[in-house]
């Protein structure tokens, strides 16, 4: 667990850093550059807002990953679903702007200066595929701990204890 809880920490970090850089972008538009709303705008909130949902629900999850894991009931938890909207749509997003790189860089010819654009679009896509993959993890990890659950307690019912085999 303890690798689990590595890469949960690292999750963590790089999601309260796309998160910074999403709202530190707003600020600039709203504040800095003094622009008036636009509806294209609120792509910029919606990712700030699932991504303050997906960093709450790092901090939330991270007991999960302790030596004696807990139960977590994802499907009463809002913060899942913010941490796969947020995830899906760096996914898409990161998608929609390599595609619009190509057609861009695809009549140019290449130069160095356009390698840190592709850096940081591969940066929000990966990023996006590891928190879909660990929101997949720590469900099915939390399905065999309830089924793990369960099972203990039918055995306790027949006062059964780990060692013995019941011969039916």
């Amino acid at each position: 667990m303890k690798i689990g809880f590595s890469l949960k920490i690292i999750l963590f970090i790089l999601s309260i850093l796309t998160f910074g850089i999403f709202v530190i972008g707003i600020y600039v538009i709203h504040v800095i550059q003094n622009k008036s709303f636009e509806y294209s705008m609120l792509i910029s909130y919606g990712l700030a807002g699932a991504g303050f949902l997906s960093v709450i629900y790092q901090v939330k999850t991270l007991r999960f990953y302790k030596k004696t894991p807990e139960v977590i009931n994802l499907e009463k938890n809002v913060f899942w679903l913010g941490n796969i909207i947020f995830a899906v749509t760096l996914i898409v997003f990161s998608i929609y702007l390599l595609f619009i790189r190509y057609e861009i860089y695809s009549q140019m010819q290449f130069d160095s200066q356009y390698v840190l654009p592709f850096i940081i679009i591969t940066f929000f896509l990966t990023l996006g595929v590891f928190l879909i993959a660990e929101v997949g993890f720590l469900y099915r990890k939390t399905q065999y701990l309830q089924l793990k659950n369960k099972i203990e307690s039918i055995d306790d019912i027949k006062g059964l204890s780990e060692d013995e085999d019941v011969d039916v």
